[in-house]
């Protein structure tokens, strides 16, 4: 069927014009725009101004280098045996070849997967012996709360400490970024204070030597009359909401963006 074979609609009356105008009323609505002035303290910009000194980042190194790769752990199969001489007996038929699960029966009790675990997941005498070991190897004879034990490790993974140089940069953000974080703390102080004392939003800016923003107009959406995106940042519908939210002509509260942002 080819558009020809259709015949046009007819034309609407009146009365089918209003009811459709009165069902879709908001699509021939205008947005409102607002025209806003504000200051925006970034995390990452206060961050990018502090230099760090070299042993402060190697402090932080020696305190958190253990955290910052996985720890050791090992896959470990567990008999629990009735005395010392149940548990040498297995361990040694498991030395000469036997498999965990054949020396247990044989011992009348089974070999059961403790799967992956870290020192912390082990009780501590267990854990001393498991992680004295390497892969394939067999504990001797271990007494707990819980009977003896015999330990078979079938894998083994032992943390890697990353060196300074190969985390420099990552501590040396996060240094940075901590620090930032009191730095825009007290400059936000220091706005509130000066606006409290009757300052405009521009003269507190001035005097505490920060950029202050101004959008001439701006929707909900994040455009202006042309239909051009106004603003990259604040990125964030936190921004928008609060330019069409709050009373014309009013300061509005701090607000935290999602990129680590504040705004007034």
């Amino acid at each position: 069927m080819t558009s020809d074979a259709v015949s046009a609609p007819a034309e609407p009356t009146q009365g089918e014009l209003e009811a459709y105008y009165a069902d879709n009323t908001t699509s021939f609505q205008a947005p409102e725009y607002r025209a806003v002035t504000f200051i925006a303290l970034s995390i990452d910009a206060f961050a990018a101004g502090i230099a760090l000194q070299d042993v402060d980042v190697e402090a932080v190194y020696d305190r958190t280098k253990y955290r910052l790769s996985p720890p050791s752990r090992r896959n470990v199969i567990n008999i629990v045996l009735g005395d010392q001489e149940e548990a040498e007996t297995v361990a040694a038929a498991i030395r000469s070849g036997e498999t965990p699960q054949a020396a247990a029966e044989a011992a009348g009790t089974e070999a059961s997967s403790l799967g992956w675990q870290t020192r912390g997941e082990m009780l501590p005498a267990l854990a001393d012996a498991a992680f004295s070991l390497s892969a394939g190897e067999v504990s001797d004879p271990v007494d707990s709360p819980l009977g003896t034990h015999v330990l078979v490790i079938e894998e083994a993974e032992d943390q890697v400490i990353p060196s300074l140089s190969e985390v420099r940069d990552q501590i040396q953000l996060a240094l940075a970024r901590s620090l930032a974080v009191d730095r825009l703390i007290e400059a936000a102080n220091a706005l509130d204070d000066d606006l409290a004392g009757g300052l405009t939003l521009a003269e507190a800016a001035a005097k505490q030597n920060l950029e202050l923003g101004s959008v001439d107009a701006i929707e909900r959406s994040g455009l202006n009359q042309a239909g051009s995106v106004v603003l990259e940042r604040p990125s964030s519908n936190r921004f928008l909401e609060t330019v069409c939210q709050s009373p014309v002509v009013e300061r509005s509260m701090w607000v935290e963006s999602d990129d680590s942002v504040y705004f007034v």
